[in-house]
Parts: structure tokens; C-alpha cells; sequence
């Protein structure tokens, strides 16, 4: 089966198509042949026979018999037809629809299929608008739709905790209560295989009613994703073909359940399950620095299941500047927090935000590593924190972490700030003076004095200091003798009045150590 794409409907009314007519003749043991129009888009009202009438609506099915086929029809109008006998190949090159039944079928039997199947697909999408208006429960809707569809189903949100799932059988996936908040969400060994399973992550980037093979739980599916206003996957509806088999017209029918559904999901009573929006905006607050009451995040971080006491990181991931402007932002989020248990995935400014709940995911590291492998992605991760109001310093952690990342060897794809924390400092800094100016002046005068003279005092005392004064690692690394070494040091204490053997003093050694890391930084050299 194709993958079928259809529009909302404005009067929350679905309407049949000619595949849908066709799959119920094929249930019913009726020989046919299915001759699909060259836009095959119509959407039916209901059956009519044809009995000579001067024009054809696309809204009908107009049943007749191959001596009545209107002529005017063949081979540019476009209309509905269902026609008992051969219909003749004029008929066939035009823009209709035509179901071709044997004339050996009985006329009558045929109507009351069609017929039958009218009222029966009506009949299901009136009690599914009648849940919705009157705000009944996604239980009885999809308790409604298993009854049309013959097989049972299930909605589930894009952290696999379960909406509704009214009928299960032994070969599903059986959900389980999540002991942090309380709802039915997905076992992790399940959740942890569709993170690694490369089909299922395509999946997350479809639109409209797809099928889903059965490789990985040995049994098909038709699903449809859940979208919010921004774009970004919100979960999902799964029709599973257990009890009867798929087809092709259930598509279209899959997707009016599904607009259904997220009606009801947009109602202020299914607001447990429709907090990614509000999440999403909450989190956007605090990357800018605005304020969210304290109680309105505890609520929204308990719905993901996360606890008060847990620590998180933060971690922005971006790509090539030339390919962030091709990237799938939505598919890249999706797949994620998909991917990475305990994650919450936003894209800001062609990159993407990762908060990470370290207490659900000790191995976020290698989840991580595999989107950057994959994408080839580079990221920055901040320290651990559990404060959620302090979300804008470790995000800025991380962002600062993925800059010293894309400035260091191509090999290298994450940086945490602890390790260019020191780089950041500097870089501060450097908005208010040139960072050399912070720097020791007895090593810049000696550093200048080697390049106008030709001497090494500045790389010995460079040695020295990063040696912890060791005079026997220090003369080995310069292959130099003890001597040797000791006249250089007397020769730099007359020049800079800076007696080598009294850099005890913490402070001292520190700036010391600290100027030469901005020094050689400066000549664009790494240090580290």
C-alpha cells in the first residue's frame, strides 16, 4: 500500500473514496477490476444509479450497467463509476475512477454492498464526532474504531507513554506503569530497541497514513504521526494487523481517526497528555533567561516522568554551517529523543537543544555519540545541575563547549565544559582587553627577549613552571644539564627580579601557569 496523504477536514466528516468501495467488494468474494483515475482524490457522499442523468458529481458513486455508460464521460470528464460488465477501453484512457465488475455478478448484491458500506463508514465517523463534541474519552474512540478497523490499535505520546490502547492481544507490546509518575508507558527494553532500529527512526518523518513492515515485531501496521503547531512529532496513532488484514482504503480512514484523536488531545482535560507544547515553551522561557514559576515545571517535568531530585546536562549539537540549512529540524528532534532515553530535544538558531535527564540515561554518552556519528554532528555538554531555573547557565555552558569543539581537530565530535572551561574564560575576557594584557609582563619581557636576541630563557621558565619546579624533569625535557639549567635560572632571576625558587605561593604559580596558557594560545598553539 502507498502512503496516503489527506487533508483536514473542515466538517470532521469522513468521506469514502472509490478504494474504500473496492476493498469492501474484495471482502465480499467480488471479481473486479480497479481502474484508479489520473488524480484518484475524490471524496465520496454516497451511491447513485445512473439513469441518464446530464451530469455526474465527483462527490457520488454512480452504478450502471456497460450498455448505459454516458458517452460525454469518455475520454475527458472525470467521474465515479462502478460498471457491471467490460467497460470499453475509450472509457478507461479518460480521468475516472472505475470499478469494472463482471456482469456474471448480481446488480442488486453489488448495490447493497456499496450501500452497506456507506452507512457503516458513516455510522463510525458519527460516533466518532459525537465522542468528540460531547468531550468524550480517546478510549472510546479508539474502542469505536477497533469495531470499523477489525483490528486493535493503540495511541501512544513521543515519549511512549500510552494514550489508549482499549484492546491488546499477547502478540503487542505489552505496556507497563512507570513508577516515577504513574502512567502506562512502553518497557524500556522495547523503547531501547526502536532507539537502535534504523526503519523505525525513518518513521518518525512521515507524514499522513503509512504502513509499517513487519521485520521488527513479525506483524504490519498502519500508523500516523501526531504533529504540534511547531512542526514537531508529538506521538502517534498504530493500527495493528492481527485480526483481519490491511487495506488499502483504511489509509484515508486512519488519518480521519487520527485528526480525531488530536481534537480531543488539544481539549483542557487531556492536558497530561499534550504538555510537550507547554514544555517546549516552558524550556524556551529559561534558555532566555525568563522566569517560569517553580511549581508549573515541577508539574511539567513529573508528566515526563522525571523526579525532583534528578540531575541533567545540556547539550547543543549542530552540524556544518552549509548543511544546517538542509537539516530536517523535526526529524533530527524526533529521532533524539528517540534515540536518548531521558531526553527533551528543541532547535534554536540551526542547532539543536538537548536536556538530558542523567538519572533515566547513565549512558546518554553513547545514545549521544551515535546521532554525532551518524550525522556527523559535533556537540558541547555542560556540567551536571539539578536546578531547572539555572537551565540559560548550562546551556550556555554547552554552547561554549561547542565552539571550543568545532575549533579542535576534525576527530574530535564533543567537549565537555570542564575541559574548555579555561578557554572560555579567556574568551571572556578577551571582550574587554586583549587577553595577552592579563598575562605576567616578566614572561612576555623574557619572551620578547629570546626572539630579539636569540636566548631560551622563556621556554626553560616555561619548562620550569609546568615541571612543578622539578629541576631533573625540567633539565630532561629540554635536554639540557643540571648546570646548564640552574645558569639560566640565575640569568632570568637578575632579568625579571623573579626568584624561580620562591614560586611556593599558589596565587603566583597559578597566574604564572595562566599566562602561559593565554601566551601560547595566542601564537595558535593547543595547549591542551
Amino acid at each position: 500500500m502507498k502512503p496516503h496523504t489527506q487533508k483536514g477536514h473542515k466538517d470532521f466528516v469522513f468521506r469514502l473514496t472509490m478504494q474504500n468501495l473496492a476493498d469492501e467488494l474484495e471482502d465480499q468474494g467480488i471479481h473486479f477490476l480497479f481502474h484508479r483515475g489520473a488524480d484518484e482524490r475524490g471524496r465520496l457522499t454516497g451511491l447513485r444509479r445512473y439513469r441518464g442523468q446530464d451530469s455526474l458529481e465527483e462527490k457520488y458513486a454512480y452504478l450502471c450497467r456497460r450498455g448505459e455508460l454516458p458517452e460525454e464521460l469518455a475520454p475527458g470528464k472525470r467521474a465515479n463509476l462502478i460498471v457491471m460488465g467490460q467497460v470499453p477501453a475509450l472509457f478507461l484512457r479518460g480521468a475516472s475512477s472505475i470499478l469494472e465488475i463482471s456482469s456474471e455478478e448480481d446488480f442488486d448484491r453489488i448495490e447493497e454492498i456499496c450501500l452497506k458500506t456507506f452507512e457503516k463508514t458513516r455510522e463510525w465517523s458519527d460516533r466518532l464526532r459525537e465522542i468528540c463534541i460531547s468531550s468524550g474519552s480517546i478510549d472510546a474512540m479508539c474502542m469505536v474504531s477497533y469495531e470499523y478497523f477489525h483490528n486493535p490499535l493503540f495511541v501512544h505520546d513521543a515519549h511512549f507513554y500510552c494514550v489508549s490502547c482499549p484492546v491488546s492481544r499477547r502478540e503487542m507490546v505489552q505496556w507497563e506503569i512507570e513508577p516515577h509518575s504513574g502512567y502506562t508507558i512502553l518497557p524500556m527494553e522495547y523503547i531501547n530497541e526502536f532507539k537502535t532500529n534504523r526503519e523505525y527512526l525513518e518513521t518518525l518523518k512521515t507524514r499522513g497514513a503509512r504502513v509499517y513492515p513487519g521485520s521488527l515485531r513479525g506483524y504490519r501496521d498502519i500508523y500516523v504521526n501526531f504533529w504540534d503547531n511547531h512542526g514537531k512529532y508529538n506521538g502517534r496513532l498504530v493500527i495493528c494487523e492481527l485480526d483481519s488484514p490491511l487495506k488499502p482504503g483504511q489509509l484515508a480512514a486512519a488519518e480521519y481517526l487520527a485528526d480525531m484523536i488530536q481534537q480531543c488531545l488539544k481539549r483542557p482535560d487531556y492536558e497530561n497528555h499534550t504538555y510537550n507544547e507547554m514544555l517546549d515553551e516552558a524550556i524556551l522561557k529559561l534558555l532566555r533567561g525568563e522566569t517560569v514559576e517553580r511549581g508549573k515545571m515541577e508539574k511539567l517535568v513529573r508528566l515526563l516522568g522525571w523526579g525532583e531530585e534528578n540531575e541533567y546536562v545540556c547539550v547543543c549539537v549542530d552540524m556544518d554551517p552549509g548543511e544546517s540549512e538542509f537539516v530536517n529540524a523535526t526529524s533530527l528532534c524526533s529521532e533524539a529523543e528517540a534515540r536518548i532515553a531521558g531526553s527533551k530535544a528543541l532547535w534554536l538558531r540551526r542547532q539543536m537543544f538537548l536536556l538530558i535527564n542523567v538519572a533515566m540515561n547513565k549512558n546518554y554518552t553513547s545514545d549521544l555519540a551515535y546521532i554525532l556519528r551518524e550525522g556527523l554532528y559535533r556537540a558541547g555538554i555542560s556540567h551536571r545541575f539539578a536546578d531547572l531555573s539555572s537551565l540559560r547557565d548550562y546551556y550556555l555552558q554547552a554552547g561554549a563547549a561547542l565552539r571550543s569543539c568545532r575549533r579542535r581537530q576534525s576527530h574530535i565530535w564533543s567537549r565537555y565544559f570542564e575541559e574548555t572551561a579555561l578557554d572560555y574564560l579567556i574568551e571572556s575576557a578577551g571582550k574587554v582587553m586583549d587577553p595577552v594584557m592579563f598575562c605576567s609582563e616578566k614572561l612576555m619581557r623574557l619572551r620578547e627577549m629570546d626572539r630579539r636576541e636569540g636566548t631560551d630563557y622563556y621556554q626553560v621558565m616555561r619548562a620550569y613552571i609546568e615541571n612543578e619546579r622539578n629541576t631533573v624533569k625540567t633539565a630532561k625535557e629540554l635536554y639540557m644539564g643540571r648546570s646548564t639549567l640552574f645558569y639560566r635560572l640565575k640569568k632570568i632571576r637578575e632579568l625579571t627580579h623573579m626568584d624561580p625558587e620562591k614560586l611556593e605561593d599558589p596565587r603566583l604559580n597559578l597566574y604564572l601557569r595562566l599566562s602561559l596558557y593565554i601566551l601560547e594560545h595566542a601564537e595558535g598553539q593547543d595547549p591542551a
